[in-house]
């Protein structure tokens, strides 16, 4: 069962969210974050996790990361340089970072 579904076409185009039961969800980092690696990766929500490692937890390949830091910055409207990149390993890598990057 899907505990949320889109209201939109895909991550990129619309962040607004619905539960199932259409109770609205707050638009956070987290949640966008999340989101966005559901739509690039094709997992499920309930298999993401702080420590989830993007490559080997989630099955990501370099083009797939590739993807995912660049729907991230248009998503976020910031730049993520590849030596940055390089060093968000985890799911909560990801979220901590996109979180101090838009709060700077």
């Amino acid at each position: 069962m899907e505990f949320y579904k889109w209201r939109g076409e895909s991550a990129s185009a619309d962040f607004s969210y619905q539960f199932c039961e259409g109770e609205s969800v707050s638009d956070s980092v987290t949640e966008r974050v999340r989101a966005l690696v559901c739509d690039q990766l094709g997992v499920a929500p309930k298999d993401l996790a702080d420590d989830a490692n993007i490559l080997d937890d989630l099955g990501a390949d370099s083009l797939d990361v590739v993807e995912l830091v660049m729907s991230i910055e248009e998503a976020f409207e910031i730049e993520i340089a590849d030596e940055e990149a390089e060093s968000l390993k985890t799911l909560g890598d990801v979220e901590r970072f996109v979180t101090s990057r838009i709060a700077a």
